[in-house]
């Protein structure tokens, strides 16, 4: 049990740097203003989506690799980064044709971009969804990486 506790306790503590590193140099780039009131929003936010993520649906994923005698760093890493993709991959798919007439700009890491031109998708918007499925699915790779390595060392030392 301590061993789990502790692993859950580092995938949801290695979010808040991995986060700056995948989010940081864009929005530096970009040239947004950083405050303290942003950083304490994100490493609040991150905490909340990571601790329930890995309570609710990391260690019930780790309990059947488990039952199945599939636990390795590769599977468990495999997990994560469907954890991590799969709700964005499903939930921020550009719609095309949602709302006719809509159109959406954005910063594109310093650039003004459309996303979105008379209800329709554009290739930033592709682009940005790609990125956004790749960055979670590192996040939760790592997330579940980190989780198996302080797992195996301490069941190692608990056996």
């Amino acid at each position: 049990m301590k061993a789990l506790i502790l692993a859950a306790l580092a995938a949801i503590a290695i979010q808040i740097p991995l986060f700056g590193i995948l989010n940081l140099p864009p929005m530096i780039i970009g040239g947004a203003g950083i405050d303290g009131g942003d950083i304490a929003f994100y490493v609040t936010a991150i905490v909340i989506v990571a601790t329930s993520t890995v309570l609710l649906v990391g260690l019930p994923v780790f309990a059947l690799l488990q039952r199945f005698g599939r636990v390795s760093m590769s599977a468990t890493a495999l997990a994560g980064l469907a954890i991590g993709a799969v709700p964005i991959l499903v939930l921020g798919w550009p719609m095309h044709g949602l709302y006719g007439g809509y159109s959406s700009s954005g910063d594109w890491f310093g650039h003004t971009v459309d996303f979105y031109k008379n209800g329709g998708p554009t290739f930033h918007a592709w682009l940005d969804y790609a990125l956004n499925v790749l960055k979670l699915g590192i996040q939760g790779a790592v997330g579940a990486a980190a989780f198996y390595w302080v797992w195996r060392r301490i069941a190692a030392r608990q056996a």
